[in-house]
């Protein structure tokens, strides 16, 4: 591939993240199967997973993938590193952030003092989330190139993309090679799956937990109103949120329309994204089961049981509504759990639970929403030495938590940012927000189960995870590359909003999603649904 036609390719690299692509649970297996092209029977052995054994956890999970919960930080944490990890190395990196822009290097005397733990001037670009995959089309079609890229896929010509730009970072990090970097070689095997492109490893992952969104209730107002916390059944959730509304006082049951559509899919037994079966591949918009949840979302739309304003307005007017009562139901992302506590801390009572996805009419199968992907960061190509040099800085930025190199990438410098409250860190206005340096968007450790001083908190959230990781299926798609899926993805998913929201407003009856479901398919669902199968068998 001529440069020419690598730029023309990353020129068009888009703007979309594939809907339901997501974060698998993690697995012992470290065998990705065949490489790919060119590569005949070669079999990619994933790196191999090793705890780091920072710290002895407070509850231990039964299942993969579970993540450690603990009631307080560590007291007298160890060190991962006892003297800096690279002498006097730049690095220049890209990524994206959620969090407000932050003061930079020059006016940050946390930044300042991780480069100088490290042994590393570490330069970060970094822009918000919704104008990231602009920037990063932009970088790469001007060809100067970061040390470190965050990848975000789908992106077309990917495979082709990393080839001419990237290191192949296999044989670095593949089997026990990344015994070579501790922290690296505690993230979960099914991280690294996500920085697998056609059978080899493409990059660092950015760990996420695999549980996707969840239902989040405002307990101490149902139980005030002799409401279940947990309903048993699809007419039981119905009639809580017809007891929640009272449009008089603006008072209403939830703000989560378009959520709800996935939520009562997954009481289905529906899976959110593609499954496969048998080299099949289904998109769960093609299912009866997510026809159904649309209609009943639609029959409580018509009964007037969401805010009025819910479609149009913005997650943090949401997150309002839930915190004073007004919305007191709430589907969001499953690690904003503690987001959600702290908020309420000023609120009389204010106590949070999450629904377990029960089945649909009283039984037990029903599915869990997987988390969505975070992509993966390339490294530019390079020298080996300096490749390993970049990974030894990568390998102390995925500190575990329960060291005191944890406590330096998070929270900075005791009694500067952070102060503590027995063993726990606790930000102090200036570090609440010179913290918010994107570090965690380049790599990253697992995180635990872990709320300051709260430990109902934790025992809730871990026992919660405990039940619902059995009720998440993998990605199929995981390590496959559909160019059809990078292409025209974004559009595909416009088709499926469109039609989804027409019917939820009225515009539109259930009764012609099928239509919508049919130009999906004929745009491109099929051709992608296709290249996933083709990619699927020639991985053997």
């Amino acid at each position: 591939m001529d440069r020419r036609t690598f730029l023309r390719a990353a020129g068009l690299s888009t703007l979309a993240v594939a809907a339901g692509t997501g974060f698998t649970a993690c697995s012992s297996r470290n065998d990705a199967g065949p490489t790919g092209s060119g590569s005949g029977s070669t079999t990619l052995v994933l790196p191999t997973y090793r705890d780091a054994g920072a710290a002895a956890a407070d509850l231990v999970g039964a299942h993969e993938g579970s993540l450690p919960g603990f009631f307080a930080y560590p007291a007298n944490p160890s060190r991962m590193y006892e003297r800096p990890v690279v002498d006097d190395l730049e690095i220049t990196a890209l990524t994206y952030s959620f969090s407000p822009v932050v003061p930079g290097l020059s006016e940050n005397e946390m930044w300042q003092n991780i480069n100088e733990t490290i042994g590393a001037k570490i330069d970060i670009s970094y822009t918000p989330d919704a104008d990231y995959d602009s920037r990063f089309a932009t970088t790469i079609a001007g060809g100067d190139i970061p040390d470190l890229v965050a990848i975000r896929p789908p992106v077309q010509e990917l495979p082709a993309m990393l080839e001419a730009a990237f290191a192949d970072l296999t044989d670095h990090l593949s089997g026990d090679a990344i015994l070579d970097y501790p922290s690296l070689a505690a993230i979960p095997t099914a991280a690294w799956r996500k920085a697998v492109v056609q059978g080899r490893i493409w990059g660092l992952p950015v760990p996420r937990p695999p549980i996707g969104p969840a239902f989040f209730v405002r307990k101490d107002l149902l139980e005030q109103r002799g409401l279940p916390v947990q309903p048993r059944n699809f007419d039981e959730l119905a009639d809580t949120f017809r007891a929640l509304t009272d449009a008089r006082s603006n008072t209403y049951a939830s703000a989560s329309v378009i959520e709800l559509v996935g939520f009562l899919a997954n009481t289905l037994n529906v899976s959110n994204g593609w499954s496969e079966e048998g080299g099949s591949f289904t998109y769960w918009v093609e299912t009866d089961e997510y026809e159904q949840a649309l209609a009943e979302t639609t029959g409580l739309v018509e009964e007037g049981v969401f805010h009025p304003d819910s479609i149009a307005t913005q997650n943090t007017q949401r997150n309002e509504w839930f915190t004073n009562g007004s919305a007191p139901m709430i589907i969001a992302g499953w690690g904003g759990w503690h987001s959600f506590v702290n908020w309420g801390k000023e609120v009389a009572g204010h106590e949070v639970a999450a629904i377990i996805p029960f089945g649909h009419d009283g039984g037990e199968e029903a599915k869990h929403a997987l988390a969505e992907s975070s992509g993966f960061t390339a490294l530019r190509k390079a020298d080996p030495e300096r490749i390993d040099q970049i990974l030894r800085v990568a390998d102390w930025l995925a500190s575990p938590f329960g060291t005191q190199d944890y406590l330096t990438r998070k929270f900075g410098i005791e009694g500067v940012t952070y102060d503590l409250a027995g063993s726990d860190p606790v930000s102090n206005e200036r570090g609440s927000n010179l913290r918010l340096v994107p570090f965690a968007y380049l790599t990253d450790c697992m995180g635990p189960i872990y709320q300051a001083g709260d430990q109902a908190v934790v025992q809730a959230r871990f026992d919660y995870q405990e039940q619902v990781l059995p009720m998440i299926d993998p990605d199929p798609t995981d390590g496959l590359y559909a160019p059809a899926q990078s292409a025209k993805g974004a559009q595909l998913e416009k088709i499926l909003e469109d039609g989804r929201n027409d019917v939820l407003a009225g515009r539109r009856p259930v009764s012609q999603w099928a239509d919508v479901v049919d130009e999906w398919r004929s745009r491109g669902g099929d051709e992608i649904r296709q290249q996933y199968e083709d990619a699927l068998d020639a991985a053997g």
